[in-house]
């Protein structure tokens, strides 16, 4: 009897102190991710009339207001392969939301939509119109502040051309790499 009586006692003293344990404190995740992308672009709708495939460049920051959340500041220059030699500039400034999956430490599913000024210069012609880009991607990390990136988007704009509205279009495949700061 005196053998079941130390084990229930036993028993009974470790699940407290069990139950009282503290969990170890989880290591803060940096808010802020510096980052550039290669792009290819894949020109649709009537800019498919005047370009081919072409790259582009993607300086990126990112600002984490949540955990889940991040404010999203982006520049894109497109290396325009244009189809009648028509010499061609195109870029954008944006800005807009990240929705973060956040899995410190492992690979993060996001979606972004952020909406932009685009510049679309060619031959005589020189305009601008607001636009949006929508897509999704995994970060993925290398390390406490490296980290790699791999998106595919999609980005829309109308320009008013005089005579009519020219719709810049691309699909767009992405890939780079961040550091968190």
């Amino acid at each position: 009897m005196r053998w079941i009586l130390t084990l229930v006692m036993l028993v009974a003293m470790s699940s407290p102190a069990a139950a009282q344990m503290v969990p170890p404190p989880m290591i803060e995740e940096p808010k802020m991710l510096i980052g550039v992308s290669g792009t290819v672009w894949v020109p649709q709708g009537d800019a498919d009339d005047f370009a081919d495939t072409s790259i582009g460049l993607r300086p990126h920051f990112s600002y984490r207001v949540k955990p889940f959340v991040a404010v999203l500041a982006t520049f894109d220059y497109i290396f325009v392969n244009e189809i009648d030699s028509v010499d061609i500039t195109y870029y954008s400034v944006n800005v807009g939301a990240r929705f973060i999956k956040p899995r410190p430490g492992l690979v993060e599913p996001y979606g972004e939509l952020v909406l932009g000024l685009h510049q679309f210069e060619a031959d005589g012609f020189d305009d601008s119109g607001i636009g949006f880009r929508l897509g999704g991607g995994v970060l993925y990390p290398f390390g406490q502040k490296l980290v790699a990136n791999l998106g595919i988007n999609y980005s829309a704009v109308s320009i008013d051309a005089g005579l009519g509205d020219v719709d810049v279009n691309a699909l767009i495949f992405e890939i780079g790499v961040g550091f968190k700061l």
